[in-house]
């Protein structure tokens, strides 16, 4: 058998006020042990009474959460695969606000995708990495912004360039 706790150490371990636990005590929830004036709980008996209030479930991807002790499941935004390799997962939210936020978004999800797929390593939260990855090549001068509209070219200006330009090697090799 595991240690006797006092109400204050059980308060301590669920995070709740001594109160709460007395309530619980009294609601026949967790099972005591009184000796003299002073109320023991055993470990067991509180762990028991966690497992009880604890939920749990499972993600779409197999993994089972658990939300702490007396808390509803919270529920979360479905992701959706993104990526060559269909790893990079984002909500529609986090989707929108990558995209808003970096204009060469669809390269960085490719490039975490395909980085996810040879390596096996995955993320808690792709937007964070994106951004990580998006930030680090910018302070390195790797990131080249695209240009916010196309270039537009002038014929006559290009004529007028390789006509100089072939003007200029005829001089060059008259020269030689």
């Amino acid at each position: 058998m595991k240690k006797l706790l006092t109400p204050q150490d059980a308060a301590e371990i669920l995070g709740v006020d001594v109160n709460t636990v007395i309530d619980i005590i009294n609601g026949h929830e967790i099972a005591y042990v009184q000796i003299g004036e002073n109320i023991r709980i055993s470990e067991d008996e509180l762990d028991a009474y966690i497992d009880r209030q604890t939920h749990t479930w499972k993600q779409a991807d197999g993994q089972t959460c658990f939300d702490g002790f007396g808390k509803q499941p919270k529920k979360k935004a479905v992701r959706h695969k993104y990526g060559e390799y269909c790893n990079v997962l984002l909500s529609d939210e986090d989707f929108e606000k990558w995209k808003s936020e970096c204009p060469l978004w669809k390269e960085y999800i490719e490039k975490v995708s395909s980085y996810v797929d040879s390596s096996g390593k995955s993320y808690k939260n792709y937007l964070s990495t994106l951004r990580n990855w998006y930030r680090r090549d910018c302070e390195k001068g790797r990131a080249v912004k695209k240009p916010e509209s196309e270039a537009s070219y002038d014929l006559d200006e290009y004529e007028r360039w390789t006509m100089m330009r072939s003007r200029d090697r005829i001089i060059r090799k008259r020269e030689r």
